[in-house]
């Protein structure tokens, strides 16, 4: 679909699908609230008959969805105006034009990070940024796989008893607090993929197996037997092994399922997705039978649900074919040496400039500068600073730096779920709390010290990170404290920030690395320069790894890389004998 064929309609439907992924827990009411802020305030604007009363009618929703069919992707950049005509039209208070408008913002701030909304008339004052003819990111597939239409079950598709499930499951695996819970809390993402693939459990179901929505809910997943106060204790036993049958079944026809060619299935080509599914269905187990275990005497085992020890048994079995498989994406489309990496950084941190040099086109001996405007400034630096910190140390997950913010342990508002970034004794400093990246269970609280590195040009990391945080993160006027932000001041959420990285690799060097094969390119160079079991066992941990699973996760390296230095070793005792018998 080209940029001008575009419609609103269009748009909404995206949103909606990026919503359901990566606010899953919101995306309902979200769409509600923006459905409003453009049915009822904006399309009058545009020329649309204002709703008669306070609740639309059916013939009202229907006339405003047809209308919005008419509305071009263009008409975007002149939405808060049409809202503002629509605000005085219908004489609307002072809160609910706050409240409709903050709504509007965040879905055009969202709508133009998908670069549909790009004035193609603007210029950033004559600056061009470093282009090497590879083209669009979007173009590049990194498996065979073919792209299929999705499939997960929508939270618009979905009955509200349903709707209040999967957030209840949300909630109990997130909540820091949650009553008689016998497992600890995981981290949101965690819980959020948990609840991406029940969502997907419940779109095969619904698409495929003749399951209507309102007949789906978590308990045809993974039935509850009553197991505590029962007086027929054999009964509940058997009745417990029929549900465990019943939820290997599902999980097992689901998964042939995925495997099957399209378009009867998915094509998966990775064994890590079926692990995936019975984690899945494992957590929901402990969700289910959360009441009728009495694994808090027993140091949250579950050993008396005989369903966990018989999950646990397939994600066993399946290990071994996890261990052995090669990655299925096209290593040829990705992969880069470290150097390489670092060149991409020194060349954005180029691009940090306030004028644009370049010669005069009917006088090519004259150099003309052209300034830039602010917001094309503050880009070029934070996507450096971004790089910067993913670089300039060995690379940390994405995620960590999203949700970085700026501040100190000190502070009152300080949350334990996510790292700071604050000065010390004339160095940049990042706490790191246990609660805030995934083996923050097995590595406790770090604090990671950024190096000051000192340029050719004058400039230095340190001066560049005060200067965008000082100046240049001022110009987004963000309302928060998190290092990074949207260009209309709100933190980056969902993918932004891997999505920065990836286009700038790929339109940088042709190649679509995505942040975290970061971390197998950094530990490959490390491992690849024998370099010595101390720095090793250093990177590992501030990898927030330990060595044996940064060498089995992360290492790249080919069979005659690894097997080189004893290759070398023989070859030199080999050398020495020879010379000892010519002599």
């Amino acid at each position: 679909m080209t940029m001008t064929t575009l419609k609103l309609t269009d748009v909404l439907r995206s949103y909606e699908q990026y919503l359901t992924v990566h606010q899953p827990e919101k995306a309902i009411s979200m769409l509600r609230q923006l459905r409003t802020a453009l049915d009822r305030f904006t399309l009058p604007g545009w020329g649309f008959p204002p709703f008669v009363s306070g609740r639309p009618t059916n013939a009202e929703q229907t006339a405003a969805q047809q209308f919005k069919q008419t509305v071009a992707l263009e008409q975007l950049k002149h939405a808060l105006e049409a809202q503002k005509v629509g605000f005085a039209l219908l004489q609307a208070s002072a809160d609910s034009q706050t409240v409709y408008k903050s709504i509007l913002k965040k879905f055009l701030d969202w709508a133009d990070h998908q670069n549909w909304c790009v004035d193609q008339d603007k210029e950033d004052g004559g600056i061009k940024k470093i282009r090497r003819g590879h083209g669009t990111v979007t173009a590049k597939r990194l498996t065979t796989r073919k792209k299929l239409e999705p499939y997960y079950l929508t939270f618009r598709e979905m009955p509200p008893p349903l709707q209040q499930e999967l957030e209840n499951f949300y909630r109990f695996w997130t909540e820091p607090v949650w009553a008689n819970r016998v497992p600890t809390a995981i981290r949101p993402r965690t819980a959020k993929d948990y609840q991406d693939w029940l969502r997907a459990l419940f779109g095969w179901l619904y698409r495929y197996q003749g399951k209507s929505p309102e007949q789906l809910s978590l308990s045809v997943l993974v039935p509850v037997v009553a197991l505590k106060d029962v007086q027929d204790k054999e009964g509940a036993t058997k009745a417990m092994k029929c549900a465990g049958k019943q939820v290997k079944a599902l999980g097992s026809k689901f998964i042939q399922w995925l495997e099957a060619p399209s378009p009867q299935g998915r094509e998966i080509q990775s064994p890590d997705t079926k692990i995936k599914v019975w984690v899945t269905l494992l957590a929901l187990v402990k969700y289910q039978y959360n009441a009728q275990t009495d694994a808090l005497l027993q140091g949250d085992s579950y050993k008396d649900i005989l369903l966990v020890e018989s999950l646990c048994s397939e994600m066993r079995d399946l290990q071994a074919e996890v261990d052995a498989h090669e990655s299925i994406s096209d290593e040829a489309q990705w992969w880069l040496n470290w150097e390489q990496v670092l060149d991409v950084t020194e060349a954005l941190r180029q691009e940090c400039v306030s004028f644009y040099s370049y010669p005069d086109p009917t006088r090519p001996s004259v150099i003309k500068r052209s300034s830039r405007p602010a917001t094309a400034i503050a880009g070029s630096f934070q996507l450096y600073i971004l790089f910067a910190m993913l670089t300039y140390i060995p690379p940390r997950r994405i995620d960590e730096l999203q949700k970085l913010k700026v501040g100190r342990r000190e502070n009152p508002s300080f949350d334990p779920q996510h790292p700071y970034l604050y000065q010390e004794d004339g160095m940049w400093l990042i706490d790191m709390p246990a609660l805030a990246y995934k083996t923050g269970g097995a590595h406790g609280h770090q604090t990671l010290k950024l190096p000051n590195l000192i340029f050719k040009d004058g400039r230095s990391f340190y001066g560049d990170l005060k200067e965008w945080l000082d100046t240049w993160r001022q110009v987004y006027q963000p309302q928060h404290n998190f290092v990074f932000s949207t260009k209309h001041g709100a933190p980056l959420r969902g993918g932004r920030a891997s999505g920065l990285v990836v286009t700038a690799m790929h339109r940088l060097t042709g190649k679509v690395v995505r942040p975290h094969k970061f971390r197998d390119i950094c530990a490959t160079y490390f491992l690849d320069h024998e370099y010595s079991d101390a720095i090793i066992n250093a990177l590992a941990e501030m990898m927030a790894h330990d060595p044996k699973t940064l060498k089995k996760s992360y290492d790249k390296r080919k069979g005659w890389q690894i097997n080189r230095p004893i290759e070398q070793a023989a070859a030199t005792v080999l050398a020495q004998v020879l010379k000892g018998k010519a002599s």
